[in-house]
């Protein structure tokens, strides 16, 4: 009797100190299928404030009331930036007279401040944790191709000539298959950057290109990956997760322009340049399953994502209708195949407690409840396919 006691005992404290298996474990994610049924807009109510552009391209608002209102009503939007959770504000670009505009509101929808845009701004990415504009700079010259923090009613701070940083209008003229976007992708801290970039190698050119990883301030170069990098802004781009620990990316076994027979998979990689493959969609049982977008949960939890069952980036002959919505969930170490489908692959925006989606569905918003595994569409007419943004009341 007693040793049956000791022998519980130390299962129990075994137990109790052993995790869970999750996504900090070796092991590659389980892949299911748990699909959602049709919801009853009735019976759903959304925390906080979703806003959204009208197909006229104005902003508005909405609460669980389903009662919309306009914001800005003067004031066509060009597209949402910005709604990081820990930022709370949404960063909108407007139409206006040159320079346009980038503008700030809050969930109420009160305009906050402005900032007129710069001749040598290429884009704006979004907001830092201490409220700095990300701001990227392509130019000819690698001294001047980089990126930039502004603030609002202060003075920009440029960081340019990264290591093998890309520059577009260099590998455009190389080879004209070749996506000529470039980008850079800033850490919540700001601290880190990963970039497009562009390795000398004994390769061809498309095998060439990859992701850096770098410190900001010493540009010492953390991590690079070339030959393997999904590097076309259609499919996918890094993104970080929201405490900065990390950043995901798709990855690919080889050179994609070959054939189609190849692994295509989401990735991590940590601060430190430590990187794993996370999934297997080819073992999950689909011939060729190709992840497209990669959006964290506010609580970084979870991914949500988008599959294709094919490409067409050999031909244009077999063009995908329609993508597939998946949750990666990290603690479970489990990919969720939710069985709904869209045309491509919209944006979307996640509650701030992460309990629901938001995208655009054609010209309506619709929502996805993770918690009772339903969707509903509104009757919100939505311009597609553009960003939302969903915020904390």
């Amino acid at each position: 009797m007693v040793k049956r006691i000791y022998v519980a005992l130390i299962l129990t404290m075994l137990l109790g100190i052993l995790p869970l298996a999750s996504a900090d474990d070796e092991g590659l994610a389980d892949y299911r299928q748990d699909c959602l049924t049709p919801g009853e807009l009735s019976e759903y109510s959304f925390p906080g404030v979703l806003f959204y552009l009208s197909p006229d391209r104005y902003l508005w608002r909405t609460t669980h009331d389903w009662q919309p209102e306009t914001v800005l009503p003067e004031t066509r939007v060009v597209r949402i930036i910005s709604d990081r959770n820990y930022a709370p504000q949404i960063l909108l670009l407007v139409e206006g007279k040159h320079p346009t505009a980038l503008t700030t509101v809050d969930a109420s929808g009160t305009h906050l401040e402005s900032i007129e845009w710069q001749d040598e701004w290429t884009s704006v990415e979004g907001l830092t944790q201490d409220g700095r504009l990300m701001i990227e700079r392509e130019s000819r010259n690698a001294q001047d191709n980089g990126i930039g923090f502004a603030t609002f009613g202060g003075q920009t701070t440029y960081f340019t000539d990264f290591p093998h940083a890309l520059i577009a209008e260099e590998i455009s003229s190389r080879s004209s298959s070749l996506s000529a976007t470039t980008g850079f992708y800033i850490s919540p801290d700001g601290q880190l950057l990963v970039y497009d970039a562009f390795f000398e190698a004994e390769k061809a050119i498309n095998s060439r290109r990859g992701l850096a990883l770098v410190d900001v301030a010493s540009q010492e170069e953390i991590w690079r990956t070339y030959g393997n990098h999904i590097w076309d802004k259609i499919w996918s781009y890094p993104h970080w997760s929201p405490d900065g620990k990390r950043f995901a990316y798709i990855t690919q076994d080889h050179d994609y322009m070959d054939d189609l027979d190849f692994d295509v998979e989401i990735a991590f990689v940590d601060r430190t340049g430590r990187e794993r493959i996370m999934t297997d969609f080819n073992t999950a049982g689909a011939t060729f399953r190709f992840p497209t977008w990669l959006y964290w949960s506010p609580d970084g939890s979870k991914i949500a994502f988008w599959v294709r069952d094919k490409t067409y980036l050999i031909d244009g002959t077999d063009i995908p209708e329609d993508t597939t919505l998946h949750i990666y969930d990290l603690a479970m170490n489990i990919v969720y195949d939710l069985c709904v489908d869209e045309h491509f692959s919209p944006a979307l925006t996640w509650s701030p407690d992460g309990s629901a989606i938001a995208y655009s569905s054609n010209d309506h918003m619709r929502l996805v409840d993770l918690e009772s595994r339903t969707y509903v569409d509104t009757p919100l007419q939505v311009e597609f396919p553009s960003t939302l943004a969903w915020l904390a009341n």
